[in-house]
């Protein structure tokens, strides 16, 4: 969800589907029949008149594609990002967006092996290397220089100091700083080794009280 004024709100969601509230009613914008197999998960605006949209692209059959939409403040187009297949961020889905200025936004993403981050400089979208594993799920920041961006495997990147910091999952959560994991430092930071535990951390013992226990003496001892 996203708005430039009580009276100017959007909202996406799967099929395709952007709903914009003008203060009274709620309207279905229609992005046309090849948007119905897109899942859309972000949505950010340097005005009403200047709204973008990304999400995946089902139109492939196994293959994830992130899909940019914009508005202009009359009419919705899917955006062309030129180093990719007809406009898609192909092999990787894009989940949330945010910019700094309407020559300045970026959207983030990714698939389990690595999180993608696109940036738009006002002319052309390019990739920047972010070189963190797992995808990225969401982004904000108060400036341009002060921009963080969340992920898989409680990651925080700052994108401002290029400094990735990893917190627990439990309700008392504790921020690792300086202090490097063990793991990471037989197998390495971006091991598949590494990896993998960390999807086992996330997606098994996370899953319980128990295992959420285990995950806080790890990272407290």
């Amino acid at each position: 969800i996203w708005g430039s004024s009580p009276e100017d709100i959007f909202v996406v969601g799967y099929a395709g589907t952007v709903l914009h509230y003008d203060g009274t009613d709620w309207t279905l914008i229609y992005l046309g029949p090849q948007a119905l197999g897109t899942a859309l998960y972000g949505v950010w605006g340097s005005s009403g008149n200047n709204v973008y949209v990304v999400g995946e692209s089902g139109r492939y059959v196994n293959q994830e594609a992130g899909i940019v939409y914009y508005y202009d403040g009359s009419s919705w187009s899917q955006v062309m990002l030129d180093f990719s297949l007809n406009g898609l961020y192909l092999g990787k889905s894009l989940y949330g967006t945010w910019g700094s200025s309407d020559k300045n936004i970026f959207a983030v993403g990714g698939d389990f092996f690595g999180g993608g981050i696109l940036n738009y400089d006002g002319g052309v979208w390019v990739e920047v290397e972010s070189e963190v594993p797992g995808s990225l799920f969401d982004i904000w920041g108060s400036s341009l220089t002060d921009v963080y961006a969340v992920g898989f495997g409680y990651r925080i990147l700052h994108l401002g100091g290029s400094t990735v910091i990893t917190t627990s999952s439990s309700s008392t959560t504790s921020t690792i700083g300086d202090d490097t994991c063990p793991l990471e430092l037989i197998y390495g930071v971006f091991s598949q080794e590494t990896e993998l535990l960390r999807n086992f951390r996330d997606r098994v013992l996370n899953t319980t009280p128990a295992g959420q226990e285990f995950i806080k003496l790890y990272y407290q001892w």
